[in-house]
C-alpha cells in the first residue's frame, strides 16, 4: 500500500492538481449559469411590464392592496403599514433568577 503524500505548500495535499498555464483556455468553459431564473428576477420583469396606459403590474398591484386595506383586509393593511412604516420592533425583557430547582 502506497503511503499518503503530505501536505505541501498551499496544495494541501492536492498532488494532482495544476494551475492554469497563462494562455490555457478555462478549465470550467461553462462556468457558473446567468442569473435570471431566480423567481424575484421573474417577478421583478412581470412587474415592470405595462398593465394600462400609464401603469405598471407593479403600480396595479399595490393601489389594489389599498383598496383592500381600504375595505377592512388585515393582511392587506399590515402589508402596506410594514412597508411604508416599517416593523415594529418587539423588545423582550429577560429577567435573571437564581431560583434552585431540586429534583427528588
Amino acid at each position: 500500500m502506497p503511503s499518503p503524500k503530505k501536505n505541501i505548500g498551499t496544495n494541501k495535499g492536492w498532488s494532482n492538481l495544476k494551475p492554469a498555464k497563462k494562455g490555457e483556455p478555462s478549465r470550467n468553459p461553462k462556468g457558473r449559469p446567468k442569473k435570471g431564473s431566480a423567481i424575484s428576477d421573474i417577478l421583478n420583469k412581470i412587474g415592470d411590464k405595462q398593465y394600462s396606459n400609464n401603469i405598471t403590474y407593479r403600480e396595479q398591484m399595490l393601489t389594489m392592496a389599498y383598496k383592500l386595506a381600504i375595505a377592512g383586509d388585515a393582511a392587506a393593511r399590515n402589508f402596506i403599514a410594514d412597508r411604508t412604516e416599517g416593523k415594529a420592533i418587539e423588545r423582550v425583557i429577560k429577567q435573571k433568577t437564581d431560583d434552585i430547582l431540586e429534583i427528588k
